[in-house]
């Protein structure tokens, strides 16, 4: 799997269809949490995964990509 950075745009879109966030943050909430600090948002090149890095994040993979070492890639990544 290949990462690259990207939007809170795309991760948002896979929130939202991840079982453990029964209310996904919507976009404002990504940029005030984000704003004047560094942070980083990953996703892989097949979209079944995310991580949003800040002081506090929160990341997110497909149910059925689950157990495959999508997270654990993306953190290393980040």
């Amino acid at each position: 799997m290949q990462i690259r950075k990207d939007s809170f745009e795309e991760c948002i879109k896979l929130s939202q269809i991840t079982p453990e966030f029964d209310s996904p943050y919507e976009i404002n909430e990504y940029e005030k949490r984000c704003d004047g600090i560094n942070h980083l948002s990953l996703i892989g090149d097949i979209p079944v995964g995310f991580k949003i890095g800040y002081d506090h994040y929160k990341d997110g993979v497909i149910q059925n990509f689950r157990r495959n070492g999508v997270a654990h890639q993306l953190s290393n990544f980040q």
